[in-house]
């Protein structure tokens, strides 16, 4: 496998996992129904897109400190966004949130990965 030099956040298999993923909270929202569309629905789609845009503000920022801060900002909304996908499910909103959920559970890990690289890095 060969390994591609990261430039931008956008090189980020994290970054294009959670992309990825925004897409589909995004189609997923349009089947639910109209009485949720603009309070569970939206909520969802605010939290799926902070997941990659704190992985492009953490990628962009030198401090160690900030990128940790940025990453798990991106962490707890992967836990938030959980969560209502649970619901929707529940609520019957969501025929196929185990895909999303699979989906999400591989961003949390690459990021609890992404977060620890940073962290133990004292000179970045």
């Amino acid at each position: 496998m060969e390994n591609k030099r990261v430039e931008n956040y956008r090189d980020l298999q994290v970054w294009q996992m959670s992309h990825e993923l925004a897409q589909k909270v995004f189609e997923s929202g349009k089947k639910f129904p109209r009485s949720e569309r603009d309070r569970m629905a939206q909520k969802m789609r605010d939290l799926v897109v902070q997941i990659p845009m704190n992985v492009a503000m953490g990628f962009q920022k030198r401090n160690r400190q900030t990128k940790v801060y940025f990453y798990r900002a991106a962490l707890t909304a992967t836990e938030q966004l959980d969560y209502y996908l649970l619901l929707a499910k529940d609520l019957g909103y969501l025929k196929h949130s185990n895909e999303l959920v699979e989906q999400l559970d591989n961003i949390e890990k690459k990021l609890k990965g992404l977060l620890r690289s940073v962290a133990g890095n004292e000179k970045s």
